[in-house]
């Protein structure tokens, strides 16, 4: 029988659980890798939504190696989750994947699950980074603003006073 243990589990469970209601809900993308075998295989035993939209994927993932399911950044996602298990401590990574017309970055970490000393899964976590004009629409400034701390940064250190619009 194709079926696993996890598969069984969340049927169970029934999707209607609020823990399964807030995965589902979560703007952050949350995945768990199954390692199997002696090798190291890794698959996806799920991925919510807000992941499979940050990966660019609108199947489930479920069952799928990273490189199988991801192409050219599941390389990328296989390579840290490998370090992940051998070192059995969480890893953090920074990836970048193009869009259409924009370039879309993201922060991930994968944490291992341990059971009888071995890592048997890895619970993954993606949050899409903000962009230039997002940064700089959260400090309120405008782009000659921007472009003027940008420049200043490369020559060296200042002080900027942003409500006088002041640098020293």
């Amino acid at each position: 029988n194709s079926r696993t243990d996890a598969d069984r589990r969340e049927e169970d469970s029934g999707a209607d659980t609020p823990s399964e209601a807030m995965i589902q809900a979560a703007d952050t993308g949350l995945f768990v890798l199954r390692v199997e075998g002696d090798g190291g295989e890794l698959v996806f035993e799920r991925a919510n939504p807000a992941y499979r939209e940050l990966a660019g994927h609108e199947d489930t993932l479920r069952e799928e190696s990273p490189e199988k399911a991801l192409d050219d950044h599941g390389t990328t996602v296989s390579e840290h989750a490998i370090e992940a298990v051998e070192h059995g401590e969480p890893v953090e990574y920074e990836q970048y994947r193009a869009s259409g017309d924009r370039a879309v970055q993201w922060e991930t970490t994968l944490k291992p699950v341990v059971e009888e000393e071995t890592v048997t899964r890895l619970v993954g976590t993606a949050r899409q980074r903000a962009g230039m004009s997002q940064f700089r629409e959260t400090l309120n400034v405008s782009p000659a603003q921007l472009d003027l701390v940008l420049e200043a940064s490369q020559l060296g250190i200042y002080d900027w006073n942003v409500a006088d619009d002041q640098i020293t």
